[in-house]
């Protein structure tokens, strides 16, 4: 891989695009699906932002009737760039043959989701990308035992762009956090990953065949922000902005009163730097074209490692320990809240700090 150190973005310009509002308050329905705090499910009953999305909400369990139905596992067809359809088939049982999913799934890993209703062009204009406002707040305490080799337990917080409706394999890009991970370990609360992905969702517990028999695997790229600087009034609340430009992605972390960049450090596989927290993300040659991925939705959301119902008994395999590897581990136990640079907690209401995805606003930006 080549080796170069990532240039500042020097053109204000090209940080100044159209936004749009999306996900406020008693505007158009948005979809909202799997579980949140009410247990309501596949619905489109949101009122939009702001919202909380606690940790609590995605480690324990909805009512036993509780399935998915608004975005089964089923065949993708018509997908772009150049594959030909393709379905979705469960972990192989022994002997290695995947078990397929007929349209029927009902199981996810538990998570609260907010999505946009699907947003394309407006007029002679198209979208470029999105500015988020809001904080990946909480934190683990101690910090989680790691245990390579194995999908142990997890929590992440993310904020992402997809061009299909149920994040089934198609094209992304966004932020997350991994505030607990029993596998690779865990995020500091000043750190933030920007990522893109192709056939996203493909080759975890569940992986994608062709109609010709070939496995479609999904390819990912990340680049990792450390040492983020705290916002002016002493919390980790930013404003996360990316913009598509020609060959990249033009990537900040700004301060969410005064539109001042944040101060960070990065890296990723071109190379890295450190001082404004504004530079740009070579895309790789994989990444469909602009003109491929030129409406979607943006997807708010939090997830855990529980998977429910269980995953045993008929129709799922009893050989498949999903508590020690795989989707379906318990939820962490070692999440606490974010303690603010200025001495609060994160995610505070009624008095209390909580550990949650504090969402205050989306917009879709325009070029």
């Amino acid at each position: 891989m080549r080796q170069m150190l990532v240039a500042l973005i020097a053109s204000p310009a090209l940080w100044g695009q159209t936004a749009v509002s999306v996900l406020v308050p008693h505007t158009t329905l948005h979809d909202h699906y799997l579980f949140n705090r009410h247990y309501t499910y596949d619905g489109q009953d949101y009122t939009g932002l702001p919202w909380m999305f606690y940790f609590a909400n995605v480690g324990s369990n909805p009512a036993p009737s509780t399935l998915r139905t608004r975005c089964p596992m089923q065949q993708v067809n018509g997908t772009p760039y150049n594959h030909a359809n393709f379905g979705w088939f469960r972990y192989p049982a022994p002997g290695g043959n995947w078990q397929p999913s007929n349209g029927t799934e009902p199981l996810a890993a538990t998570g609260e989701y907010l999505e946009t209703a699907r947003f394309g062009p407006v007029g002679n204009t198209i979208p470029v990308g999105f500015v988020f406002d809001g904080e990946f707040a909480g934190e683990t305490n101690p910090a989680s035992s790691l245990t390579p080799g194995l999908s142990k337990h997890y929590f992440i917080e993310a904020v992402y762009f997809t061009d299909r409706e149920c994040s089934d394999a198609g094209t992304e890009y966004g932020w997350y956090r991994m505030v607990s991970n029993s596998k690779s370990g865990d995020m500091a609360v000043k750190s933030f990953t920007f990522y893109y992905s192709k056939f996203s969702n493909c080759n975890q517990d569940y992986a994608c065949w062709d109609i010709n028999g070939h496995q479609v695997k999904s390819s990912f790229a990340t680049a990792t922000l450390s040492n983020v600087t705290p916002n002016a009034a002493g919390t980790y609340q930013y404003k996360f902005q990316v913009i598509r430009s020609g060959s990249d992605f033009n990537v900040s972390i700004l301060d969410p009163s005064s539109g001042n960049s944040a101060t960070c450090q990065w890296s990723m596989s071109t190379g890295g730097g450190s001082g404004p927290c504004q530079f740009s993300v070579p895309i790789e040659s994989w990444y469909p074209s602009a003109n491929q991925i030129d409406s979607g939705y943006i997807v708010v959301a939090t997830q855990s490692s529980h998977v429910y119902p269980a995953m045993t008994g008929a129709p799922y395999p009893e050989w498949y320990d999903y508590a020690s590897s795989g989707a379906g581990a318990t939820p962490p136990t070692n999440i606490v809240p974010t303690t603010e640079p200025n001495g609060t907690q994160s995610c505070i209401t009624h008095g209390a700090g909580y550990a949650c995805l504090n969402a205050v606003s989306l917009q879709v930006l325009y070029e």
